[in-house]
C-alpha cells in the first residue's frame, strides 16, 4: 500500500514537472532557481551578460517587465541559429546583386507594383495627404523588401537576434552585439505590449520584421495603425503603407533629397539606387496604364 502511494506520489510529481514550461528548481531558498536556463556551457557568460542587461529594460514609454525576459531567455524555443548562408566572395555577392536586380525591377514586378497600389488606393492616398509621400516610393520600398508581403522572412526575430548578440559578426561599421541588445529590448517590449508570442515573429537574419522590415525599434518609434483597429501591426498592408510613409515623413521626406532620406531607412547605396528605379518605371507605367490618375 505504501508503495502505491509513493509511486503516485511521484507521478504526480513526474506529471507537474513535464508541464513546466521552464523546467528548473523553483525554492524560497534559492528564489533565482526558477529562472535557471538550459544554455550551452560555451554561451553561458554572455546569456548571463544579456539577462541582466536586458532586465534593467528601457527606462520609460518602451519598458519592460524583468520577469518577462526572464521566461524569454529560459524558453527551450531560445536558440542560437546557424550561421545564414551568403554569397562568397565579391563575385557572388555580384551575382547576387545583379539577380536580385533584374528581378526587382522586371516587367512583372512592375506590374505587380500596379496591382498593389490598385488593390490598396484608399490607404495610399490616405498616406500622401497626411504625411506628403506619394504611392510609388511606398510600394517600392514594400517591393524591395518583401516583395509585397511575399517575403516575409522564415526566422524566428528573437532567435535571429539572439545570435547577433551572442555570436556577432566581426566588422569594423556596426557593433553588431549592441544593435543586437537594443533591438532585443525593443522586441520584447512590442511582444509584451501586444500580448504576442515572442516566438512566433519571424523576420530577416537581422531581425527585420513585416511587409517593411522594420527592425523592432522602428518598428515602435514608426509604425502606425493604418485602417484604425486599434492595433499597430505591420504584417498587415494598410498599417505597413501608412506606416512607411510615417517613416519617410519623420525622416524629412519632402525637405531633404530622396536619396539622402533613403539612406537613413537603408544605408546602402546598391538599395537607394534600386529604390529609386523603380519608383521611376512604376510611375510611368501607372500613368500609362491607369484608368484614373492618383
Amino acid at each position: 500500500m505504501k508503495r502505491t502511494i509513493c509511486f503516485g506520489i511521484a507521478l504526480i510529481f513526474l506529471g507537474v514537472m513535464l508541464n513546466v514550461n521552464i523546467p528548473y528548481g523553483n525554492t524560497e531558498k534559492d528564489s533565482s532557481a526558477k529562472h535557471r536556463c538550459h544554455v550551452p556551457p560555451k554561451y553561458r557568460s554572455q546569456h548571463r551578460k544579456l539577462m541582466r542587461k536586458l532586465s534593467q529594460g528601457i527606462k520609460g514609454e518602451f519598458a519592460i517587465d524583468p520577469e518577462f525576459v526572464k521566461r524569454v531567455l529560459c524558453d527551450p524555443r531560445l536558440k542560437v541559429y546557424l550561421t545564414a548562408k551568403r554569397p562568397k566572395g565579391k563575385k557572388g555577392v555580384r551575382r547576387l546583386k545583379a539577380d536580385y536586380r533584374k528581378n526587382v525591377l522586371s516587367k512583372k514586378s512592375v506590374a505587380d507594383g500596379k496591382e498593389y497600389i490598385d488593390a490598396h488606393k484608399d490607404y495610399f492616398v490616405r498616406a500622401q495627404k497626411m504625411y506628403g509621400v506619394d504611392p510609388y516610393i511606398i510600394t517600392a520600398i514594400i517591393r524591395a523588401e518583401s516583395n509585397y508581403g511575399k517575403n516575409l522572412g522564415e526566422r524566428l526575430v528573437i532567435n535571429s537576434l539572439y545570435r547577433l548578440y551572442m555570436v556577432p559578426p566581426k566588422t569594423k561599421k556596426i557593433n553588431w552585439r549592441n544593435f543586437a541588445l537594443k533591438q532585443l529590448k525593443h522586441l520584447l517590449h512590442l511582444a509584451q505590449k501586444n500580448n504576442r508570442d515572442v516566438f512566433s515573429i519571424k523576420g530577416s537574419w537581422a531581425g527585420a520584421l513585416g511587409l517593411p522590415q522594420f527592425i523592432p525599434s522602428s518598428y515602435n518609434t514608426y509604425a502606425v495603425d493604418g485602417n484604425g483597429d486599434g492595433v499597430v501591426d505591420l504584417f498587415h498592408h494598410p498599417d505597413a503603407i501608412m506606416s512607411v510613409a510615417h517613416y519617410l515623413k519623420e525622416n524629412r521626406w519632402g525637405k531633404d533629397s530622396k536619396r539622402r532620406v533613403l539612406l537613413r531607412y537603408n544605408n546602402a547605396t546598391f538599395y537607394v539606387n534600386l529604390v529609386l528605379k523603380f519608383r521611376k518605371k512604376l510611375k510611368a507605367y501607372y500613368e500609362k496604364n491607369a484608368s484614373e490618375a492618383l
